[in-house]
């Protein structure tokens, strides 16, 4: 079975943006080729992806869909899931099984057999929801990042409303460590307010009172790494399979707690 011509377009016509210049030093630069400390007041996530692994559940839906005869890439299959699919759900309350239908019956799959997913799928979903965990390190680094005196914040980029989000990083045991839980969904109507990711990580920085030349923004995602950087924020990658021009990527999230410096210890340091 093979999906849509207009997925394979998707998947041949990734944009790779470029990223302006990253002043990031609060330190002199070193020969060495380790990051550089960054010299600032707040810290802003992107949760997906860079928080906890957001794919597990959709991962094992697609093993299950290529084992029936699914032949399409991860990315694709995953990329249009969330962004024609997932928004009907979360920002217009569809019901989350018709949904997928919905999404399946586009591929080819018969009746029969979205019987047969639906069957096998809603007791794994619900596995998958009530056993999510943080990535290794989060919650330890996030309280070091915290004691050193830095904003954290959450700036979601999905489709996800800023309720949604709270309640899936208190899942989480997440959300007591951050100042703000935002996303550039408004809420769930017909027609949901969507803010461009330049005002969400805008209004975000706002509400921190933060500037962004002392910002860095933490994310998995190009878009929204390359807002960062149209802002004058420093842009943090943490997904080792972005590579990202003029971004800093860091190998696992715990190297945040070494690479990141709060103003006042920049100050006592110079």
């Amino acid at each position: 079975m093979l999906l849509q011509r207009a997925l394979r377009r998707r998947e041949t016509q990734t944009p790779t943006p470029a990223i302006g210049e990253l002043p990031l030093a609060c330190s002199d630069s070193t020969a060495s080729g380790h990051p550089q400390e960054l010299r600032l007041a707040g810290v802003i996530f992107d949760p997906a992806g860079v928080l906890y692994d957001g794919t597990l559940w959709v991962r094992w839906l697609f093993q299950l869909l290529s084992r029936m005869g699914m032949y399409s890439h991860f990315t694709v299959f995953a990329r249009v899931w969330e962004e024609d699919y997932l928004p009907l759900i979360n920002l217009q309350q569809a019901d989350y099984w018709q949904t997928m239908r919905w999404y399946l019956t586009s591929l080819g799959f018969t009746p029969a057999q979205l019987d047969e997913v639906q069957a096998a799928g809603q007791s794994r979903r619900r596995e998958f929801e009530e056993n999510a965990r943080p990535l290794p390190h989060v919650r330890q680094t996030l309280e070091q990042l915290s004691r050193a005196g830095l904003s954290l914040s959450v700036c979601c980029s999905g489709p996800w409303t800023d309720e949604q989000m709270t309640a899936r990083l208190e899942r989480l045991q997440l959300a007591d460590l951050f100042d703000g839980i935002d996303s550039r969904f408004s809420g769930p109507n017909s027609e949901p307010t969507q803010r461009d990711l330049v005002s969400a990580l805008a209004e975000t920085m706002a509400a921190s009172e933060l500037r962004a030349e002392e910002t860095a923004v933490v994310s998995a995602r190009i878009a929204t790494l390359q807002a960062a950087r149209s802002l004058g924020a420093a842009a943090i990658a943490v997904d080792a399979q972005n590579l990202i021009d003029e971004a800093t990527m860091l190998a696992t999230f715990d190297e945040l707690s070494r690479l990141i410096v709060s103003n006042a210890a920049c100050t006592r340091a110079g």
